[in-house]
């Protein structure tokens, strides 16, 4: 009877602990979609739409992937006139843009779609952290409260709200999928192979997602660390094949930047590695100590969160900012050193463990001059360490049910101030202007504003700010593209003129410069003066589908259908054209006819499709 009495209780407990799981697993999800599901609705930011939206590539692009056609990928690419870093930027990261293809096709284009795709993602990357707490021994309700804080805490909006940063998310789900496996075998004697095959499979996934991912094998290395209490080199002995991976990713990236110089010819490669000239490496490195400082505030105290820090690079080394994150970083280090006499050993463990976390995972884009010092999408990754860190202080430090009470008032104003977030994303003009309300004067805020107001219908307002915009950064490309764009679009040629010799003198010879100026003298009767300039580009791509564009109604101009028919065959066959660019073409055909030419050989491969002249503002 006492047998039976003791299995009845063994089994109540059990049902008990189950229903307590089962309702802090719910209840994370729950959190998360109440104070993101207003996102869904958000308007595209920023580079949502070059990159993901009114990608012309995306569509097959994983099956061209996978099958090797790199080359012919980046081709297309930039045949159509389009950012060169984004298609670099999809070779070194298949993975994410493969899921940006699949949810393109099941929202059928619709944002909310890949918004949800992403707070599904956040919530599940919540829940596999408490797992990974609780695997390598935090209490249960400490785990949970610390996945909590995850799951809610306001700097992880921009990762989540913005569309793009999904490479963030699958970074941290296939890298926590990863650990989890790998923390498995390593509790069996002997270990698993097939659970480190599928921890291996993982890791490789997450690195296709992100370069960030590159840090993971090292903390795999310490979680097994942390999880046995092993030596460390027999850790990073069994750990060798995953370490073995911190050879991919820079060698995808090489090669992804290989292929590249290659198919967009030796004038382009200067624009492949002006992004390693922007800024002074050294100068780069010298402001990481203080960005580290300052991310580590943002995550302790979510105060004064911004799409847009622009921080600049340090002037020299005798600049107060290098000096002051270096002596910060070198405190902290002290504060370690000496944590075991504050908290104990284990609880000590933790915490290191945690701040190394923190700062291997921001490592990488420390070293790598980037094209912003400091972005807070940046932290998603290394945000797990501080939440580690904070799990394992529950293990030695007395926390009564005040320290409970402490973390939910902190997780309720995490939830609020991550509402209140998710708003400030909700349209452009939303976003850009509270940087601006912030203090930042960035050619980026200008031209947000002037996309903003161009879609409110105020043109002039629009051309004020991207004027500012390319005030504020001479060299910036996008800023003068806007500007000329919009005042062709005015109908204010002869400025359009006189803006787009400006920006050839600042930037050079930039094809799509090229193609604007071409078309502003069309419009002025120019034709004749218009087509070098449109030579010039197709020397450089023979297949740019605008310039054929331009230089079909060049022809057109001067009253050469023969000549403007070829153009626009040709760019119908690299891209597609547009209802109106179908009916020119019957124009052209119809022309011929009348002149008594053969429109059947000349209409041949016309092609339609999607596709038109007009660019959308960059």
């Amino acid at each position: 009877m006492s047998g039976l009495l003791h299995f009845t209780a063994l089994w109540t407990g059990a049902r008990q602990r189950l229903a307590v799981l089962l309702i802090g697993a719910m209840l994370i999800p729950s959190l998360v979609w109440v104070c993101y599901h207003r996102s869904w609705d958000n308007e595209p930011l920023f580079d949502d739409e070059p990159y993901v939206l009114h990608n012309p590539v995306l569509e097959g692009f994983s099956a061209a992937w996978v099958r090797g056609h790199w080359q012919e990928l980046i081709h297309d690419y930039h045949q159509r006139g389009l950012l060169p870093d984004v298609i670099s930027n999809m070779m070194s990261r298949p993975l994410s843009y493969a899921t940006f293809e699949w949810t393109q096709s099941l929202g059928s284009g619709d944002p909310g779609m890949h918004r949800r795709f992403n707070v599904i993602l956040h919530a599940i990357n919540a829940l596999l952290c408490w797992r990974l707490l609780v695997l390598l021994g935090a209490p249960a309700l400490w785990g949970w409260l610390s996945a909590a804080l995850l799951a809610l805490h306001p700097l992880a909006v921009e990762s989540v709200a913005h569309l793009v940063q999904r490479f963030e998310l699958l970074v941290v789900f296939f890298g926590l999928l990863s650990l989890l496996l790998w923390l498995q075998s390593a509790q069996r004697a002997g270990g698993i192979r097939g659970l480190r095959l599928l921890a291996f499979a993982s890791m490789v996934l997450a690195m296709l997602c992100k370069e960030s991912a590159v840090v993971l094998p090292l903390l795999a290395v310490g979680c097994e660390r942390l999880l046995t209490g092993r030596h460390w080199w027999y850790c990073l002995k069994r750990a060798w094949p995953l370490c073995l991976l911190l050879l991919f990713v820079p060698l995808l990236v090489l090669l992804a930047g290989q292929l590249h110089v290659q198919t967009i010819r030796s004038d382009w490669q200067g624009v492949w590695s002006n992004s390693l000239q922007i800024r002074e490496w050294l100068s780069y490195v010298a402001i990481q100590p203080w960005c580290l400082l300052r991310y580590l505030q943002l995550l302790l105290l979510p105060v004064g969160l911004n799409f847009d820090h622009a921080v600049p690079m340090v002037s020299g080394f005798m600049d107060a900012r290098f000096w002051l994150g270096l002596a910060g970083c070198m405190l902290i280090v002290v504060g370690l050193l000496k944590l075991p006499d504050w908290v104990g050993g284990a609880a000590a463990g933790w915490v290191r463990f945690g701040v190394a976390w923190f700062v291997l995972a921001l490592l990488p884009s420390s070293l790598v001059p980037l094209p912003d010092c400091f972005s807070e999408h940046r932290t998603y990754l290394a945000s797990l360490g501080l939440v580690l860190a904070f799990a394992g202080l529950s293990l030695q430090v007395a926390l009564p049910l005040r320290g409970v009470s402490l973390t939910s008032a902190c997780l309720i104003w995490f939830g609020f101030a991550t509402a209140w977030r998710v708003e400030v994303f909700g349209t452009r003009e939303k976003l850009w202007s509270d940087c601006l309300a912030k203090g930042t004067t960035s050619a980026r805020v200008f031209k947000g504003l002037g996309i903003a107001a161009h879609q409110r219908g105020e043109d002039e307002t629009a051309l004020k700010h991207f004027v500012r915009a390319s005030e504020v950064s001479p060299n910036d490309f996008e800023s003068w593209y806007n500007q000329l764009h919009l005042l062709l679009r005015m109908g204010r040629i002869r400025e359009a003129d006189a803006i787009s010799a400006k920006a050839l003198e600042q930037l050079g010879a930039h094809p799509m410069i090229l193609i604007l100026r071409a078309q502003a003298l069309i419009a002025q009767e120019r034709p004749a003066d218009a087509t070098p300039l449109l030579q010039m580009v197709l020397q450089q791509f023979p297949d740019h589908h605008h310039a054929h564009l331009a230089m079909s109604a060049a022809f057109w101009a001067q009253r050469d259908p023969s000549a403007a028919l070829r153009h626009l065959r040709h760019a119908g066959r690299t891209q597609g054209l547009s209802e109106f660019h179908r009916k020119f073409m019957q124009v052209l055909l119809n022309e011929l006819v009348a002149r008594g030419g053969s429109p059947a050989s000349a209409a041949s491969g016309g092609g339609g499709g999607r596709g038109s002249l007009q660019a959308s503002f960059r």
